[in-house]
């Protein structure tokens, strides 16, 4: 009996899972730019002061998009870089 209504129950949230996991592109037009300080090829956010680079490794910035391939890098490397 109970696996039954687990069955059932699953049956009943599987579409809410996977509605969840749709994304919402409006959201990436919508973040204001104001909470970020955008420096050359590096972004910061103003509140927490994280920083993280526009373009993968091995790829450069070229003032409009990223250009080049990404590295692969083993997990030492990555620690490295």
């Amino acid at each position: 009996m109970k696996k039954i209504a687990l069955i059932i129950l699953s049956a009943m949230l599987l579409p809410l899972a996977a509605q969840a996991q749709s994304c919402n592109s409006s959201i990436l037009e919508s973040t204001p730019s104001v909470l970020f300080d955008i420096a050359g090829d590096e972004v910061t956010d103003i509140r927490t002061q994280l920083v993280w680079k526009r373009c993968s490794v091995g790829k450069t910035w070229s003032g409009s998009s990223c250009d080049g391939a990404a590295s692969s890098l083993t997990w030492e490397q990555a620690l490295a870089t």
